[in-house]
């Protein structure tokens, strides 16, 4: 068991070592661009994967912003959950506890919940009341080229990409602008996306357009829509 936690760690942070010198490599996208922008704000992070074990509830979370304690109380954000609060019972695996966490920590998080309370892959822990989910918002694109790996073709209203936020992806339609009738490679262009399950989000939340699993296009939260 220890063994499991170890690789999926070691995956995590050699993801985020190599994602840092390749922001736009698809083979490296398991963090998004933000998580290296806007380190110094309230604590956040999110959930890379989770299982429960024990009569615990344990992830594997890449910290975002901010530090974090053993004991302290977080809010649990996004797919199903808002104002949930939970209390940290334990940070690290077995043999090498710790008692606090930061920001670019990839670390074991562990809460004393019944099995029926499941973390989800995506879901963001934050210090309470900092954060909300939304599944509607304005954002800015920049769409690849077709040398660069994106699309050859234009796309249309209603268009259906996957959005890679909060390390997993989560599929969701976009709504052109008046006075477009579609989106080229390579072009800059605001839309309106509408996820299909809320999400923790922020302005300024960068993520990266995804077609089955290829980066076609990044962006930016420019509007929430509550």
């Amino acid at each position: 068991m220890r063994l499991f936690w170890m690789t999926l760690l070691l995956v995590s942070v050699s993801a985020c070592v190599y994602h840092g010198k390749e922001p736009f490599d698809d083979r490296f996208s398991a963090l998004p661009q933000e998580a290296f922008d806007s380190l110094g704000g309230p604590f956040r992070a999110y959930v890379l994967s989770a299982r429960y074990e024990d009569g615990k509830n344990m992830a594997v979370v890449f910290v975002q912003d901010g530090s974090v304690h053993t004991g302290d109380t977080i809010e649990l954000v996004g797919y199903g959950f808002q104002n949930q609060k939970r209390v940290i019972s334990g940070l690290g695996a077995e043999g090498y506890k710790v008692d606090s966490v930061k920001a670019g920590d990839v670390e074991i998080f562990w809460f004393d919940e019944d099995r029926d309370s499941k973390l989800v892959k995506g879901m963001t822990f934050a210090k309470t009341g900092t954060i909300g989910s939304f599944s509607v918002f304005e954002a800015v694109i920049h769409m690849l080229e077709k040398e660069e790996g994106g699309r050859h073709t234009p796309f249309f209203n209603s268009f259906r990409p996957d959005f890679y936020l909060n390390g997993t992806d989560v599929n969701g339609k976009v709504l052109l602008q008046p006075g477009y009738d579609m989106v080229m490679p390579c072009d800059i262009c605001q839309l309106t996306v509408t996820l299909d399950q809320p999400v923790a989000l922020r302005k300024g939340t960068h993520f990266v357009l995804r077609e089955k699993g290829h980066m076609i296009g990044t962006g930016y939260v420019h509007t929430l829509i509550h």
